[in-house]
Parts: structure tokens; C-alpha cells; sequence
């Protein structure tokens, strides 16, 4: 089918963080013959047999033909992995119940660092898959047990993402894709290309590797979506809890999301062997995303305050939610009637991108007796939404409603929905820009020593030493607008006779709906803004009054410095029994930073450290106490660890791992940081007093391997995890701008609760049959927390984040010589996904994707491709708490692909 690949896979596992491939070791070599999808798919029956751990792996068909387009998405079809998917294609991967940022992601044994591009991003340990594409990488795989020598930090899982080395390929390699990505929402044409060359000299001791690629995405997301929840009495209705109250939403909003993606992907690898002995790497990474992207809300407000009240006698209840129901204005002390509840129209118009360097060096001498090896590296990432441009433009209504669907109803009159044309004239009411920095980086650097012997049960000992000193941070400025100019003001502080809003008076029109939509295009119904015109409305020649001051309870940083130290012995008992033994003791010294302060709204505060203001920083901090404040932390971990496997015949294996593994929580919940929306009273807090997460954890399995690329395989694991993290809240005043006031906002903070205990039961089959085959495999994980359970007031308790009871992936596929196709199902039940920013659960329902590829090589050189994602326009559906209570619904691209490949090798 296409040109061949020779693989060299060892008969021990392979060395992880701290050590290149040693696959010499303890077995001799296999030679396999790769090809296709067949070769593929034997390439990772090898990986899984020939390990010590339990592993799984999938490995490329080709150059640059990876099973999908996305790494992430590949993942997915690994036996316990699942993916999450935003905004259509992979990003983040959780492994056996646990969540994204319980899991390590290691690059050729290196740790890379990574941020985001979404000004709502939550900065977490989790890998951002979507920096990546997978054409840089030859294989992955996925350890589920864990080794002395491999990085902690992972509770699930440890994903290893190798790619090319020039030494492994013949010289002058070349490998050149071009292909077109059709989005059906958008209905964009997208271009996508990739390159590769790999070059030796004769005596194959110096090699180089260079690949490069580009790919665009225009993204389209239509989303129904509630923002927070309240409670509220329902007459004639028993509340869900104790305090007789339903939930109903506070907001419920008709969101369209554009983007327009561009990822560039830069990969070079220098490999140096001038002896059998001595060998060194350098691999240098550079990829970057350009993530321009408009957002669009059209809302209305449900919850109680100000002009509006949600009408308890029109509320639809079902399994203790409110369903359906409408808002109408409030009856003030006097027992006038407010202005009525709102409708709004919001823009988000952000520059966003994120970009990744990585440098990381190894340096090997091996020996028959021993072997040390180095390492040296340094990750840098930095990205974010430097402007996001705001502006919200509403009405107010007699009456709004929503129904089971989040289909809104807004009723201007009584007996009238609001109309096209008076839509357009909502005006502006509030504007501001607000821009968000993200910055995560780690320098690193180890060294192994592995002694190796000829005795009857030990193979190799094996020690070292690995230090990581890693910094992330964020930086979030505010720009309010002032309506008036300074000169607009007489000696009083009063607006003189005669003056207009300086706003109004340089816009004109461009103040209300219409005139910000004229010229754009309509999506799902609602109108668009002219982007151009509106970003001129951040950018005025007219001289005009704006303050941007950094956002306090916003802007942090962390550094956490971390020390281990590990043995290590590999065994073989009576040929047949063999494993590895060994104990890591890991030290993690954390510092959070950030400001704090008393007395003021923290702009007016945060204004002294940029001036225009009537007082300085020296008043400021004698007067409101600003001071930049760390808070430490440091924690020892000793993680021991067993895999013993045992063969019963040729084809038959049986596993057991015991060992302890650790997770440090997520940065977002150890910054010293807050955040909080005053339209839902809501908010979040970090805790950098957080302890990690940490499991005992035990594996059992049977591996029969019957045939070519072909086997049946049963996995049973159990964890006990403790440390698990809880919510708890608060009240407390903030100020809000929009009203000139104080308000009280409810924070949601995390700290260390009970454990949970974890376990499961993993099955695979795989076979081919002549020209067919297939690949299935399916998961159950019972999740079990030891915490009661109180959604009311502590979000999250009782539940393991994460975790899908049931996932399941199945792929037939067909491959003859020049022809191969297959289609991928892939399947996981409903989960919590996180507690949300507004301080609610929110979970996402049973979610099922088809995908379709097809290659054929029309010469030996030449292949066309075809790729078809999420085939059925599956939608993303999200409920609070109950399966009846939908709170958001999103629909994103069915995307086609058509591509050609030139290969030389």
C-alpha cells in the first residue's frame, strides 16, 4: 500500500521522563515490517506485549498519516481515554474516571508546556492538544501503570508522544501533504499543509529532520446555554432539598461563536551517533495558533434584582429544575413596577493566540555493563486574548420566557414578541476591553545511571535524579471607558450646559444594534456586527477618556520547584515471570503570588498603579493596603511502585501493577485569585493551601495475543484516591460598576475533602480478517466518592469529576494493496464536567461521534485521502444536575477533508 517502515521494538519497556528508548536492553531485537493499517496496528500489538507496564499505543500508518488529524482525537480510541471537544475537535484527555489535569503528558520523555488562547480559559495542568498536530508524530502511547523512572504527576495516566529521528530514516526522506478542509456551518474552504525531510550522511552517524506545517480552520459554533443557576420557592412544589427551593436559571442565552484558526507547526530534530557508544538529540519545537475569534449573546435575564423577577407562577418543574418559564418586571417599595426584565445583545471581539517553544537535549553512553544518561531542556509558552473588546447593548421587555429547549420569548408588549427592527434599535449601554496574558514556563534537568547484570533475577538497576523549576502566570488589564471627557466637566465636577456623550457624539448610529450590524452577515437568525466597524469603535481619532489598569484579583503568578529521586530494578524470574520494582521520592516547593487589598472596588484601587487617578500609589497603599502577597507550600510524596507480569504460554499474558501516584491540583485552583460576574453574583476563588491529590492503585489483566495484529485483552483496576477536593462558599461585597454599587457576590473555593475510590473494567478486540478488520474495546468505570452528596451548597461533592461509567470505540476497516478505508465510532456517557464558573454544576450528557477516512494510492508515491469528522452533526448537550434541566446545547462544523501526499523514501 505505501512505502515500508522498519521498526526496531524491544522486549523491555521503555525508559520514560528522564531517558531515551532502551530497547536494547533485556531482549532481543524484533524486526517489523510496517505497513498500512495492518502494520500499524502490529506495531502497537508490540508496544503493549513487549512492556512491563500496562500500556497501550497507537502508532502511525506512515509518514504524516496518523489514524486522525487531531492527536487527541486518536487518544480517544484507546481503551479508558476520553477527550473533550468544545469546539469540535479534541483538546484536553482524561484517563480511567479522572480529570484532564490528573494526567501527564510527556513529549520524547520531555515535559512541554502549554497555555490557551480563550480568555475564559481556566489555567490547568491538562495538555492543550490542539497546539499539536499529529502529522509530527510516529507513535503514542499510554501508561496506565507507572514506573520509578517515569515523571509523577499523573492519576490516571501518562501519555509519551513520540516523533521521527533522521537515524531511523533512510536519507533524503521526503514527505509533502496538501489538502482542503470543508466546515459545514461556516461553510469555509480551508487550506491545510504539511511537509518532511529527514537527511544522513553515509556513515548514518548525523542526521537532521525538518518538519513543518500550516493549517487553517474557519469555526462556527451555534450554542443554547444558560449562565448560573438560583433557588427559588415554587408554590405547589416540594423542593429538592432542605430549604424547600428549586433551581431555575438565571440567564439564558442564544451564543454564536466564530473563529478563525491558524496553526503553524515548526519540528526539528538533530541526531548525533559518532560511536556505537555515544549518542546525543536535540529536538526543538515551535507551533502557534492564531485564534481571532467574534462572540455573540443574545440573552435574556431571569434571576431576581433591579427592574426584573422571575414569575414563580409560570415555572414548568421537572426532577427538581425549572424547565420552562418567564421573568416580568419587579414591583418596587412604592408598588410601581420596574422597567421589566432585559434583553441583551453582547460582542466579545478578541485577538487571541497561543504559541509553545521546546528545547530539549539528551545525551547517552551505553555500555554492555551500564548506561548514563542525560537530559536538558527548557518549555516556554505564552498567549491569551491581549484585547477583548466588549460592548452590551439591551432593552427592556414586558416579559421574557424560556421553554425546555432554551428557546427564548421576547415580549415587548404583552401580547408581542420584540420585532426585527426594534431589536435594532437597542442601544449601548455599557462598554469596556479587557485583555488577559497567559505565560507558563519550565526549565528542566535530570540524570540516570543504569547498571546491568547477568544474574538469574535481576536484569538492571537503575537510579537518578530529575529537577523541574516551572513559572505560570496571568496578567489581566481592564480598560473602562469614560462616557464623558475630562473637558466636558465644569470647575463643579458637573457636565456643562450643551455637551453630549463624546461616545455618541463620534458614533452616531454605531451606538445602537443596527447600526453596529449593518453590512454583516445573519447567523442562526441573529444579525452579526460589521467587525470592522465595530473595532473602529475601540480605536477613535477622537480624543476621549480611558483608563487601563490591571485587573487585581486577576493578575498572579506561581513557581513550584520540584526534586525526586528514584531506584529502580528490573527482574526476570524462571523465563517466564518478570517486572520491575521501585520507589520515587518527589519534594514539591510551591510559591502563589498576587495582590491583595482592603477598603475599594479593586479598579478604583488597581487605578493607583497606573496614575490619572486623585491619588497615587503611595496613598494607595497606605490607605487600601496594596501589597503584592505569596503564599508557601511544600509537600514530600514517596511513590512506590510493582509491575509483575507472568506468561502463561507464547500467546498468553498475565499483569499485576500495585504502586502510588500523585496529582498536583490544577493551577487555577492554587493561584492567589479570585474572579466574579456581577450579572449572576457569582464567583470563583483559588487556594494555593491545596495538597495533591493522591491513589493507591492496583491492575490486573490477561492479554491473549492469537494472530497478526490480532488479540484479546481484559484489564480490571481499582483506585483509592484521597485528597479529593470539595467546595465550599461564601458571601461577600463586590462593587459593580454597571450600577454604582455594592453587591453581594458568592464565592465558590475548593479545598482537600474526602477520597473516592475508582475501578473498572477494560476489554479489547482486535483482529484482521484477509482484507477486513476491526478494533474495539470497551470501558466501565464505577466511580465512587466517599464525600456526601450536596449539590446546594457544596458543587461537586459526591462525584468523581470526570469520570464516564461507560465508554466504548469500535473501527471496522477494509485495506487491500492500494486502497484503505475505515470508520471510527466513538462513544462516552455523561459526566460532570466541571463546577462552573457561575459556581453551578454542570454536566455533559451521553456524547457519540462518527468519523470516516479513506486512502489510495494512485502510484508509489502519490496517495489521496478523504476524511469525514463527526459525520451525524452530533451536538454537545450539557444539564444541571438532572438530565431534565438542560443548561446548554452546542452544535459545531461537520468538517470534510480532501487531500493528496507526495512520499520519497
Amino acid at each position: 500500500m505505501s512505502a515500508c517502515i522498519s521498526l526496531a521494538i524491544a522486549g523491555s519497556p521503555l525508559a520514560f521522563a528522564q531517558s531515551n528508548d532502551k530497547g536494547e536492553q533485556g531482549a532481543s531485537l524484533e524486526e517489523i515490517t510496517v505497513t498500512g493499517i495492518r502494520g500499524s496496528l502490529q506495531s502497537s500489538v508490540n508496544s503493549k506485549l513487549n512492556n512491563s507496564s500496562i500500556v497501550d499505543a497507537i502508532t502511525a500508518e506512515d509518514i504524516g498519516k496518523f489514524p486522525d488529524k487531531n492527536v487527541a482525537e486518536s487518544l480517544s480510541r484507546i481503551t479508558g481515554v476520553a477527550v473533550t471537544r468544545d469546539f469540535g475537535e479534541g483538546e484536553k484527555v482524561a484517563v480511567r474516571g479522572t480529570d484532564p489535569s490528573q494526567n501527564r503528558v510527556l513529549l520524547n520523555g520531555a515535559s512541554v508546556t502549554s497555555v490557551d488562547w480563550f480568555t475564559l480559559y481556566r489555567a490547568t495542568r491538562a495538555f492543550n492538544y490542539s497546539i499539536l498536530p499529529s502529522n509530527v508524530v510516529s507513535s503514542l502511547e499510554v501508561y496506565k501503570s507507572p514506573q520509578a523512572d517515569i515523571q509523577e504527576g499523573s492519576l490516571g495516566g501518562t501519555v509519551y508522544l513520540k516523533t521521527r529521528k533522521p537515524l531511523d530514516l533512510k536519507a533524503n526522506t521526503l514527505s509533502l501533504k496538501s489538502e482542503a478542509q470543508y466546515s459545514d456551518i461556516s461553510g469555509e474552504v480551508d487550506p491545510q499543509l504539511t511537509g518532511l525531510y529527514s537527511w544522513k550522511n553515509d556513515d548514518e552517524t548525523f542526521g537532521a529532520l525538518i518538519s513543518l506545517t500550516q493549517q487553517e480552520r474557519s469555526l462556527t459554533r451555534l450554542g443554547r446555554e444558560t449562565l448560573g443557576y438560583a433557588r427559588t420557592e415554587i408554590p405547589g412544589v416540594e423542593g429538592d432539598a432542605a430549604d424547600g427551593k428549586v433551581w431555575y436559571p438565571k440567564t439564558v442565552n442564544h451564543a454564536i461563536f466564530v473563529q478563525d484558526r491558524k496553526r503553524e507547526t515548526a519540528l526539528a530534530s538533530l541526531q548525533w551517533r559518532p560511536t556505537e557508544n555515544l549518542e546525543s538529540t536535540l529536538n526543538i519545537l515551535n507551533t502557534s495558533l492564531d485564534a481571532n475569534n467574534q462572540n455573540y449573546s443574545y440573552l435574556a435575564t431571569f434571576n431576581d434584582g433591579g427592574d426584573r423577577m422571575f414569575d414563580v407562577d409560570s415555572a414548568k418543574v421537572v426532577d427538581g429544575g425549572v424547565v420552562a418559564g418567564q421573568a416580568i418586571p419587579s414591583v418596587k417599595e412604592d408598588d410601581s413596577l420596574g422597567n421589566g426584565p432585559e434583553a441583551h445583545t453582547q460582542w466579545f471581539g478578541r485577538d487571541s493566540s497561543m504559541e509553545t517553544s521546546s528545547y530539549d537535549f539528551t545525551l547517552d553512553y551505553d555500555t554492555d555493563a551500564y548506561k548514563v544518561s542525560g537530559r536538558l531542556g527548557h518549555s516556554a509558552s505564552d498567549g491569551g486574548t491581549p484585547r477583548q473588546r466588549y460592548m452590551l447593548m439591551r432593552n427592556y421587555m414586558d416579559h421574557v420566557t424560556f421553554d425546555e429547549n432554551l428557546n427564548l420569548g421576547l415580549y415587548i408588549e404583552p401580547d408581542r414578541q420584540e420585532s426585527a427592527e426594534e431589536r435594532d434599535q437597542r442601544a449601548l449601554a455599557w462598554f469596556n476591553e479587557i485583555g488577559t496574558l497567559y505565560e507558563d514556563e519550565e526549565t528542566y534537568g535530570g540524570v540516570d545511571v543504569e547498571f546491568r547484570f547477568d544474574g538469574e533475577v535481576f536484569r538492571n538497576l537503575k537510579t537518578g535524579i530529575f529537577l523541574r523549576d516551572r513559572t505560570k502566570g496571568q496578567e489581566q488589564y481592564l480598560t473602562s471607558f469614560h462616557w464623558w471627557r475630562d473637558d466636558q466637566y465644569d470647575e463643579l465636577g458637573e457636565i456643562k450646559d450643551g455637551e453630549s456623550r463624546w461616545f455618541t457624539e463620534w458614533n452616531g448610529e454605531q451606538t445602537t444594534l443596527g447600526g453596529l450590524t449593518a453590512g454583516g452577515d445573519v447567523i442562526d437568525g441573529y444579525p452579526v456586527f460589521n467587525v470592522a466597524e465595530a473595532y473602529k469603535r475601540f480605536d477613535p481619532t477622537a480624543p476621549f477618556t480611558g483608563a487601563r489598569v490591571p485587573v487585581l484579583a486577576q493578575t498572579w503568578e506561581m513557581n513550584e520547584k520540584i526534586s525526586a529521586a528514584y531506584v529502580k530494578a528490573e527482574f526476570d524470574l524462571q523465563e517466564r515471570i518478570s517486572g520491575d520494582l521501585g520507589v520515587r521520592l518527589v519534594y514539591t516547593d510551591l510559591a502563589s503570588s498576587g495582590y491583595s487589598w482592603q477598603n475599594g472596588d479593586d479598579v478604583f484601587v488597581a487605578g493607583q498603579l497606573v496614575g490619572g487617578y486623585d491619588t497615587n500609589l503611595d496613598t494607595a497603599d497606605k490607605e487600601y493596603n496594596l501589597q503584592w502577597e505569596t503564599v508557601d507550600h511544600d509537600y514530600w510524596n514517596l511513590l512506590p511502585n510493582l509491575n509483575l507480569s507472568f506468561m502463561l504460554n507464547e500467546d498468553m499474558k498475565l499483569r499485576f501493577s500495585a504502586s502510588r501516584t500523585m496529582a498536583r491540583q490544577t493551577f487555577n485552583d492554587i493561584a492567589f485569585q479570585e474572579s466574579y460576574s456581577t450579572l449572576t453574583g457569582s464567583g470563583t476563588r483559588g487556594n494555593p493551601q491545596l495538597d495533591p491529590t493522591v491513589a493507591n492503585q492496583y491492575d490486573f489483566a490477561y492479554e491473549w495475543y492469537f494472530g497478526d495484529a490480532s488479540y484479546v485483552s481484559a484489564t480490571y483496576f481499582f483506585k483509592d484516591i484521597s485528597n479529593n477536593l470539595t467546595a465550599t462558599k461564601s458571601i461577600e461585597q463586590r462593587y459593580d460598576p454597571m450600577t454604582d454599587s455594592n453587591i453581594d457576590v458568592e464565592f465558590t473555593q475548593l479545598q482537600n475533602g474526602l477520597g473516592a475510590e475508582v475501578q473498572g473494567l477494560e476489554l479489547s478486540y482486535q483482529q484482521t480478517f484477509g482484507d477486513f478488520g476491526v478494533v474495539t474495546n470497551y470501558t466501565y468505570t464505577d466511580a465512587q466518592s466517599s464525600e456526601k452528596r450536596d449539590p446546594l451548597n457544596k458543587p461537586g461533592s459526591g462525584v468523581v469529576m470526570g469520570n464516564s461509567e461507560h465508554m466504548f470505540n469500535i473501527a471496522p476497516f477494509y485495506e487491500s494493496e492500494k486502497f484503505s478505508a475505515r470508520l471510527s465510532y466513538n462513544f462516552r456517557s455523561s459526566y460532570l464536567d466541571n463546577v462552573h464558573f457561575y459556581g453551578n454544576e454542570y454536566w455533559t450528557d451521553d456524547y457519540g461521534q462518527v468519523d470516516f477516512s479513506a486512502n489510495y494510492d494512485v502510484t508509489d508515491q502519490i496517495t489521496v485521502n478523504f476524511e469525514g469528522v463527526n459525520l451525524t452533526g452530533e451536538k454537545i448537550r450539557q444539564y444541571h444536575i438532572e438530565k431534565s434541566q438542560l443548561a446548554s446545547l452546542y452544535e459545531n462544523d461537520t468538517r470534510f477533508v480532501l487531500g493528496v501526499t507526495y512520499q520519497l523514501d
